[in-house]
């Protein structure tokens, strides 16, 4: 009898330790926040503590159509001050909001920063989803989408920023992205060359 209450103890005591283990896993002590983003402090299971940055998931989307017999793509050119650029090539972006998944997100985001309105259907076709570093929680959902029979709104709509006033849209082969130092749009349109059999 009491050589089982010990092995019972042995169990209530690893069990406890197992558990303040998770906890200790799972504590966040937020640094830094603003409505886009958060810094964040972790402690690992070892006791070393780490910072990552957290956002909200994002879309990616690069719209594309063929326009007698070439193959054009939509993209942005921006500034991107993070990265020491006034003008950078880069794919249409967005942050999903808490409500939607980010299909309804993708094609939310492809209307307002593009003007363009193509429901999801099988004109688009999904990259997968992807961290794009150690450093930031968030993923990026990738899609590429066939306008070639979209509607096109007369708004976009813009969230009245700076860096969004500054963007500009265009139409172009999709060889420039060897301009861009865009990780992401560089990965969609190699991707979009290899749907399209365009080598």
């Amino acid at each position: 009898m009491m050589e089982d209450l010990e092995v019972q103890d042995h169990k209530l005591f690893y069990y406890s330790l197992f558990l303040l283990l998770v906890i200790i896993n799972n504590m966040e002590n937020i640094v830094y926040r603003n409505r886009w983003m958060s810094v964040i402090n972790k402690l690992n299971p070892t006791g070393d503590s780490f910072y990552y940055f957290s956002e909200s998931d994002k879309v990616v989307i690069l719209p594309y159509f063929v326009y007698l017999g070439n193959v054009k793509i939509v993209c942005l050119i921006e500034p991107v001050s993070t990265w020491g650029r006034d003008k950078e090539l880069t794919a249409i972006t967005g942050s999903i909001e808490d409500y939607e998944t980010p299909e309804k997100n993708a094609v939310r985001e492809l209307e307002e920063e593009a003007g363009i309105i193509v429901p999801f259907n099988d004109k688009w076709i999904e990259l997968g989803e992807f961290n794009v570093s150690k450093s930031l929680s968030s993923k990026r959902h990738h899609y590429l989408v066939d306008i070639g029979n979209a509607e096109f709104s007369e708004k976009v709509d813009t969230d009245g920023s700076f860096f969004e006033k500054k963007t500009k849209r265009y139409v172009v082969s999709p060889d420039v992205y060897i301009h861009s130092s865009d990780l992401s749009f560089r990965y969609m349109v190699e991707k979009l060359k290899e749907e399209l059999n365009i080598y």
